[in-house]
């Protein structure tokens, strides 16, 4: 369906919740097919003067990777960490001075967006692999494959998974993983519940 048929289907299925309000429509119109297409946020600073930016003001990264509020999160506790030190380790900024203030933000800026950095690049590269999804099936000719390339849309696979991935195609060997991915989730489980 078209973009502006699939707003108006969501709008219908959520009228209650939106209480006739209508969803708000990209800045570049709906197009086609229109979240297939990702507007990336980078800043060169996140900061001017005391003011900051955190999360998905200062920054963005594809939903394909899931970390947007997990980031925003680590940006405020950056914040904090940057304003009132952290315990034992740093020391609080002197939030009356404005140099102090300012040294804080700074250090908060630069700590953050370095941070940040590889975590978009993967998410960009996640993002075209998405864009260009479309394309990549209609070429696939080793569905092996394109199962692989979807694992490593991020990239961020090594040889090692990539020759794991290979060999779990023989029934035999993907019950063996599936049996040792369920093994490791069932200890990891474990371990949670006895630090609680």
């Amino acid at each position: 369906m078209s973009g502006a048929d699939a707003v108006r289907l969501v709008e219908s299925v959520f009228h209650r919740t939106l209480a006739g309000r209508r969803l708000i429509e990209p800045l570049g119109g709906l197009g086609e097919k229109p979240w297939l297409r990702f507007r990336e946020v980078r800043n060169r600073t996140w900061r001017a003067g005391d003011l900051v930016l955190a999360g998905d003001a200062a920054h963005t990264t594809h939903f394909g990777i899931g970390s947007g509020t997990v980031l925003a999160m680590q940006d405020s506790m950056g914040l904090v960490d940057a304003l009132y030190g952290v315990a034992g380790q740093t020391a609080a900024a002197d939030l009356t001075c404005p140099n102090g203030r300012g040294a804080a933000l700074s250090a908060y800026d630069a700590r953050r967006r370095a941070e940040i950095g590889p975590i978009q690049d993967a998410a960009r590269r996640n993002m075209q692999w998405f864009e260009q999804a479309g394309r990549q099936l209609e070429q696939v000719t080793d569905p092996v494959e394109f199962a692989w390339s979807l694992t490593d849309r991020r990239g961020d696979m090594g040889r090692i998974h990539r020759t794991l991935h290979r060999a779990t195609q023989v029934p035999a060997l993907r019950q063996v993983r599936r049996g040792l991915t369920t093994a490791r989730r069932v200890r990891r489980s474990a371990l949670r519940g006895r630090q609680s």
